[in-house]
């Protein structure tokens, strides 16, 4: 993932692993902004685009300038995720497709908000569809447009009179009739994204059948037509596939399942909230009841993990949700006294916010200041947890405990330099580090806290 001019970050790049990927660092050298410049991908581009007025900023941030390196209404924030997608081809054999997808958002003129101004998706690096606010741009690597143009009718090779060539491929302008600077068909090109991956079926082999989107087809078509024998046709032109479809169902869901947490609002979790069915635990974990109750009726009773969890770290305790009159309440049963929500402690409830949000299975977990209310012992449960998810989870910590546990494979160094604003790194010689560290008798947590932060 590359993140630019997002608050304190001018440019950072990060590489994620499985499970859990620590960042340390001095305060107010941007680890909780790193975590927020990801969780803003989803506000922005899942969560917000067909609300109007669309301001992705808010409540968070008083103004969209808030978000922007130096709050220089010039500076566009840009992302670009770089994906590989595994699936089972129909012989049986494991494929592998990678996927690139960018997004550059700015400041409005009147700076109100902030907007998506161009999404681009590259497909294995054969295929780029660069949405602008006025045009699409369809890049055709040239040897694959040669490989194919033969397939193609005579209105398909037609169109490509027009075309031009940049480094290594054929580029198609196609102009958009829509009044310039109008934020809306960009925002609703995310809506409809979202939308699209549901009609993608999945059997013992991908199949991909012709697909017709109204919807899609109000705000941007991106796909029209899709083959099996890797021509796809994007508004009559030849585009690689079938893969396209596949890479915009891996974006979507990438996005549409990021989830922050920081330290739960254990104020409003003592209070009861209205049963809603929902799957998307907030940032303060304030919904935390109602997401539960919604995992017990998906599976009948608390998911393992939590039980699990209950079972280890606090015997003797039951979590009950009890509902009335449309509120639901989270209750503690402890050696069958019942407890209400002020009799909860902390660390029960950020347990719970933790492995609640496991269970939704998001795509990128971010986790703020993890250690606060956990004992040693539940920060050791958790950290084995998380660690052993297929998923990425980047966590911010101040903790000598958690950096210890984790050590430096997975550890990133933050930091703010004059200049370069945050900067994230890795160690380089793990080995080496090792030794010497044996060599002086000194734990990673002090190298960590006295030496390098």
């Amino acid at each position: 993932i590359v993140v630019e001019n997002f608050k304190s970050i001018k440019k950072l790049e990060l590489k994620l692993q499985p499970g859990i990927n620590l960042l340390v660092g001095p305060n107010a050298s941007g680890k909780t902004n790193i975590l927020e410049a990801l969780y803003f991908l989803y506000k922005a581009l899942v969560e917000e685009p067909a609300k109007t007025p669309y301001m992705p900023h808010t409540p968070e941030y008083w103004s969209p300038l808030d978000l922007v390196y130096g709050k220089d209404p010039s500076n566009h924030i840009a992302y670009r995720i770089n994906m590989v997608h595994r699936f089972l081809h129909e012989d049986n054999n494991v494929l592998e497709e990678n996927v690139e997808f960018s997004v550059k958002l700015s400041i409005t003129p009147d700076a109100i908000t902030i907007r998506p101004v161009e999404i681009g998706i590259d497909y294995q690096g054969d295929t780029r569809i660069l949405f602008k606010e006025n045009s699409v741009e369809v890049y055709v690597r040239r040897d694959l447009y040669e490989n194919v143009k033969d397939l193609l009718s005579a209105r398909d090779r037609e169109v490509f009179k027009d075309a031009y060539e940049e480094e290594d491929y054929i580029v198609i302008d196609i102009g958009l009739r829509r009044p310039a600077m109008s934020p809306l068909p960009l925002r609703m090109l995310m809506a409809s994204l979202l939308w699209v991956s549901r009609l993608i079926a999945f059997k013992d082999s991908i199949v991909y059948h012709e697909v017709n989107i109204p919807l899609l087809a109000k705000s941007i078509p991106i796909l029209h037509r899709m083959f099996r024998k890797g021509i796809g046709v994007f508004k009559g032109y030849p585009i690689a596939g079938p893969g396209m479809m596949l890479s915009i169902y891996d974006i979507t869901s990438v996005l549409g399942r990021i989830i922050l947490l920081k330290h739960p609002d254990i104020g409003r979790l003592r209070e009861p909230q209205s049963i809603q069915k929902t799957d998307r635990l907030d940032v303060r974990a304030t919904n935390l009841a109602q997401v539960l109750y919604a995992l017990l009726g998906r599976y009948g009773g608390l998911p393992s993990r939590i039980s699990d969890a209950l079972l280890r770290l606090f015997p003797g305790t039951r979590i009950k949700l009890s509902p009335y009159y449309g509120r639901v309440a989270l209750m503690v049963e402890e050696d069958g006294l019942e407890l209400p929500p002020p009799n909860i402690p902390d660390g029960l409830f950020k347990l719970l916010a933790i492995l609640t949000a496991v269970e939704l299975k998001p795509s990128l977990l971010l986790i703020d200041e993890i250690e606060n209310s956990m004992h040693y012992r539940m920060i050791e449960y958790v950290v084995d947890v998380l660690n052993h998810l297929e998923i990425p989870v980047l966590v911010a910590t101040h903790s000598p405990h958690i950096v210890d546990l984790v050590g430096p494979e997975r550890t990133i160094v933050v930091s703010k330099k004059p200049g370069e604003g945050t900067v994230a790194e890795r160690f380089s010689n793990i080995e080496e580090l090792r030794r010497r560290l044996d060599e002086l008798g000194v734990a990673f947590s002090d190298y960590i806290f006295h030496a390098v932060t």
